[in-house]
């Protein structure tokens, strides 16, 4: 059976791992392994008012297991969001890498995922084993309804250009490319769909 439902602290193992499968650059960008990139994005994900915070995201269930995450915000609120995770970011790293964070994070705080009047899909992840049964789609579904109940008239996201099956649905879906940006050795893809 399939749920979706507003997500819990109690999920904060499972969502990180997921947020972490849609974010992998951002452990390579700041340069942590993946288990240290886990355990910061699941402190995040148990703090409010983060882009990773378990109050802006939702999960669907299949029999019981958490087989993927939504997380969405405001694009008047995100560039807020972003910056209460860098903060929060400090206090579990300690001081000894916060010059490696600085370093890092501000290209990231300066870059404009979203714009005022649309609502952003910080996160969209999809377990390995439930991928290619339309969880994707249906979490896209659910954006789009939050977008409109919360008087938007625009969804967007943001992808990695190398993510070419992800871009490919989008743009099925109605997703429009806006513009490409680099971070780093990265580039994304800035997608906004209207409502």
């Amino acid at each position: 059976m399939v749920t979706i439902r507003k997500s819990h602290p109690k999920d904060a193992k499972k969502a990180s791992k997921l947020m972490f499968d849609a974010m992998d650059w951002l452990g390579n960008l700041f340069q942590f392994n993946s288990l240290k990139s886990t355990r910061l994005i699941e402190k995040l994900y148990l703090k409010p008012n983060t882009r990773f915070s378990h109050e802006h995201t939702h999960v669907v269930e299949i029999d019981g297991e958490v087989a993927g995450i939504l997380t969405t915000a405001a694009g008047s609120k995100l560039d807020r969001f972003n910056l209460s995770a860098a903060l929060n970011s400090v206090s579990f790293l300690g001081f000894k890498t916060i010059k490696n964070v600085l370093k890092h994070a501000g290209p990231l705080l300066k870059t404009k995922e979203a714009l005022a009047d649309e609502y952003y899909i910080t996160t969209l992840s999809v377990d390995s084993k439930f991928r290619g049964k339309g969880i994707g789609t249906k979490l896209l579904d659910l954006a789009e309804q939050l977008a409109i109940d919360n008087g938007y008239l625009k969804c967007s996201l943001t992808v990695d250009a190398s993510n070419e099956k992800a871009r490919r649905l989008y743009n099925q879906l109605g997703y429009v490319e806006q513009h490409q940006y680099k971070l780093m050795h990265y580039t994304f893809v800035r997608m906004v769909k209207p409502l």
